[in-house]
């Protein structure tokens, strides 16, 4: 079936390596980034699209900075995280007394001075 559909699709269409299909079995890097171009009508007359070698790098560097960004808010978050945690428990083990013990001293002195 998928001959089939190939064998129609391509007597019937007409192409040239001009316009975007390449040979077969060209898988170059410099095929692969080559300069495309794209040309659409609209009512108001032609519009031309244009990607080359300058969009492909900073697609690239862009996502490169992306997920660097990512990968360092993960990570400052987690030890800023992992500080507080450590931080807190400190601050627990230190206390002499906790709230409950303070309110317990307060009520035993109150009731012995009155």
């Amino acid at each position: 079936m998928h001959h089939l559909f190939k064998k129609i699709l391509n007597e019937n269409l007409k192409s040239s390596p001009k316009f975007g299909r390449s040979d077969e079995g060209s898988n170059k890097l410099g095929e692969i980034l080559r300069e495309r171009r794209f040309l659409y009508f609209t009512k108001n007359g032609p519009i031309e699209i244009v990607f080359n070698i300058k969009h492909y790098l900073s697609a690239f560097i862009l996502s490169m900075v992306f997920l660097f960004k990512i990968v360092q808010f993960l990570l400052i978050g987690a030890t800023t995280f992992f500080n507080y945690l450590t931080f807190t428990n400190n601050q627990v083990i230190n206390q002499k007394f906790t709230d409950s013990e303070i309110e317990t001293l307060k009520n035993i002195a109150n009731d012995v001075l009155n």
